[in-house]
């Protein structure tokens, strides 16, 4: 779904507790000597909220700050060995040109065999409009995923005769007559049915897609 409809949604409907965008990008990490390749998920800070990450290390605000990051054991052993990443500052370029650095403050325990997704360096989606600052009121630009987690005893489909508002936005924004977006589509996230890296905190949790002619 576009970018900004997570928050958006959070706003203006009271029966949404938390959402979470993911947006997937490539960065070089260093720490001393050692330079790799990684995918890095930005994300918004209800995200450790909404899905039960168990932590190695650290606790669930270890995004609380900008320059924060949180890294999977596998990446704690890869840069920092037997050493205590937690302190560590780690620097990330990315686009080959912006050098950002980052103060690990958390260490992801080892994903379950079932995991369909899991992050080795996460840090606030602040940090990617900072990158993209065009972005930031940009209804056109699509998230790669986007969460969205209700009130206990309410559903999507309490607020799905509103989606069009924002269908027409998102047409107006970046489409032309020949691609027009019809409507955004949810998946329901039953937690017993779906094989996700780590329950959610809520069974009740939904994620909005976009991007294609109809969404079923």
């Amino acid at each position: 779904g576009p970018i900004l409809l997570g928050p958006e949604l959070k706003e203006k409907f009271p029966s949404i507790e938390k959402q979470s965008r993911v947006e997937l990008y490539d960065g070089s990490v260093k720490f001393g000597q050692n330079v790799f390749q990684e995918r890095i998920a930005f994300v918004d800070q209800d995200f450790m909220q909404m899905f039960d990450f168990p932590m190695l290390i650290g606790n669930k605000g270890a995004l609380n700050q900008k320059n924060n990051i949180i890294i999977s054991s596998l990446m704690a052993d890869k840069y920092f060995a037997d050493d205590d990443p937690i302190g560590q500052t780690i620097s990330i370029k990315f686009d080959g040109q912006t050098i950002q650095s980052y103060t690990v403050t958390g260490v992801l325990n080892k994903p379950p065999s079932t995991a369909s997704f899991y992050f080795n360096f996460i840090i606030g989606i602040e940090n990617y409009f900072n990158l993209k600052p065009d972005k930031v009121f940009d209804w056109s630009d699509y998230t790669d995923a986007l969460f969205v987690q209700f009130q206990k005893g309410h559903r999507p489909n309490e607020i799905s005769d509103q989606m069009p508002i924002y269908v027409k936005i998102q047409n107006e924004s970046s489409f032309t007559e020949t691609t027009v977006i019809e409507r955004f589509g949810y998946e329901l996230a039953e937690i017993s049915d779906m094989p996700f890296a780590y329950p959610f905190s809520n069974p009740l949790t939904y994620s909005w897609e976009g991007g294609e002619t109809v969404v079923n």
